[in-house]
């Protein structure tokens, strides 16, 4: 068995290694554009997060205002938490699917065997359970 210049043996673990780092880098790429959104009050409350989770967007339409203020309060909390929960489902969609691509990528490479394709399922299977998380 020989063992290239980073340390890593002939499993392929090297190529893995980048596949899986292009494709984390995509994957921020796609999930830094994420854009949860969701509306309250029948529409009248309209509200957007950005990937960060940090409220991007507030539209209220005119008639929000017939409202009283505890109505319109819980309404845009409603919208609010609605839409972070859009952006989340997003990623968790995101993440699935680059999890998928994976395995199915580890499994359909020949080259690629033993702790190099385990290592490499293993790292999108973290990645996944943590931005299930958020």
């Amino acid at each position: 068995m020989s063992v290239s210049s980073s340390g890593n043996d002939d499993f392929g673990l090297d190529a893995e290694l980048a596949r899986v780092g292009r494709e984390v880098e995509r994957l921020r790429d796609q999930m830094a554009k994420v854009s949860g959104k969701a509306e309250a009050a029948g529409g009248l409350v309209a509200a957007r997060v950005g990937a960060d989770g940090r409220l991007v967007g507030l539209k209220l339409q005119p008639r929000v205002m017939r409202l009283g203020s505890d109505e319109l309060a819980e309404a845009i909390v409603a919208a609010v938490n609605a839409a972070l929960e859009d952006g989340a489902r997003q990623m968790r969609q995101m993440t699935v699917a680059a999890v998928d691509d994976g395995r199915a990528g580890a499994a359909g490479t020949e080259s690629v065997s033993g702790p190099g394709r385990d290592a490499t399922l293993q790292l999108l299977e973290d990645l996944n359970r943590q931005l299930g998380q958020l």
